[in-house]
């Protein structure tokens, strides 16, 4: 017995050295392998590869439909104003005409084996909305809460406290940003959902309002070009009735050439929303993320990622019950707290949000994107 796996281990062992050893690719090729722990790898290095144990891909192929699209849904140039409904988003080319707003559901990856070039504007919707508070019930004194959506933020917008006017009642907390090293792993959506944060709760009646701005990725191979009367769009929305802001969303572009832009990109935070006799001001949103990678980058200034301002003190809050200002959502830029409300029904320092993040990565993205 002793002999029959003194055997086994030599022959796993001749194994690993014979069939699993690591093997050289060609410049212009990709290997894949299993490696002696039993992982499947890549590698770029001169040599050739053993073709009994791998398999070959020129690197221009890797990924290549994958990442940059089939082409199947053939040329498209956009020259009246529309919803994007296509089941189909793999282009050969791309156009944006001037004057035109074309608009998007969050979570749309559009791929192009060809160039694209923006000249009107895209405009990516909301991807949530803000969190409200509901009314209590005929045998209730507290009332429910729909809470805020988080998004990508590391933290949720918080909601106010809820109190009589015997006591001050706090402001919800604002979301909690990414910081820059983690902005730069987002390189793809998988989800609707990857998107800012919405703001904190306001009072009932403040429905649609407050949501985070949505998620957009644009991959041309040959390059894209936004002129300088293009825009590409994803902010937050204002809150309503001491809601938080939405934090901007989340826009990532993508080539294999050249990225230019000589027009607008936005990400801003919404504004906060306004007190009102029941509810204090709410937090700005926090600005939103934009990736850029190709081997080239040149962007104007106009990369607007600014958070929300707070909302306006308009009302002295002095009815009872009544609630703090929410907190605005989060995404590359964290959201502002809430405002708090005094015994007197004053609003106290309601918060702006604060700026979200540019990065950009001058690379060939295809294996970041695989």
């Amino acid at each position: 017995m002793k002999f029959f796996s003194s055997l086994f281990s030599a022959i796993l062992v001749l194994f690993s050295f014979v069939v699993l050893q690591p093997v050289e690719v060609s410049a212009d090729k990709v290997c894949l392998r299993i490696n002696k722990r039993g992982k499947l790898v890549k590698r770029e290095v001169s040599g050739d590869c053993r073709r009994k144990f791998t398999e070959i891909l020129n690197k221009d192929e890797l990924g290549g439909d994958r990442i940059w699209g089939d082409g199947s849904a053939g040329s498209l140039t956009i020259s009246t104003p529309q919803l994007f409904q296509a089941a189909n988003s793999q282009f050969t080319s791309l156009t944006v005409n001037e004057g035109v707003t074309w608009t998007f559901d969050s979570g749309v990856t559009l791929k192009v084996k060809g160039t694209c070039n923006i000249n009107g504007a895209i405009r990516v919707r909301e991807a949530n909305s803000g969190g409200r508070f509901i009314p209590p019930g005929a045998n209730e004194t507290i009332p429910a809460m729909i809470p805020s959506h988080q998004g990508l933020a590391f933290r949720a917008a918080g909601h106010g406290a809820y109190g009589t006017d015997a006591l001050e009642v706090s402001g919800g907390l604002g979301g909690i940003a990414l910081i820059l090293n983690e902005s730069r792993n987002l390189r793809k959506l998988i989800a609707p959902s990857m998107a800012g944060g919405s703001g904190g709760a306001g009072r009932p009646d403040s429905n649609f309002t407050g949501g985070g701005g949505g998620g957009f990725a644009l991959y041309c191979k040959k390059g894209i070009s936004i002129s300088a009367t293009g825009l590409i769009k994803a902010d937050g929305r204002s809150g309503d009735s001491g809601q938080g802001g939405g934090a901007g969303g989340l826009i990532i572009l993508a080539s294999q050439e050249v990225i230019t832009s000589e027009g607008t990109i936005s990400v801003r935070g919404g504004q906060g929303g306004e007190s009102t006799l029941s509810i204090g001001a709410g937090g700005g949103g926090g600005g939103g993320i934009v990736h850029v990678l190709a081997p080239s980058v040149q962007l104007n200034d106009s990369v607007l990622r600014e958070g929300g301002l707070a909302g306006s003190i308009a009302l002295s809050t002095t009815l009872s019950p009544r609630f703090g200002g929410g907190g605005g959502g989060a995404l590359g830029g964290s959201g502002g707290r809430g405002s708090t409300v005094n015994v007197a029904g004053a609003s106290i320092n309601p918060a702006n949000g604060s700026s979200g993040l540019l990065s950009v990565s001058e690379l060939d993205p295809t294996s970041l994107l695989f």
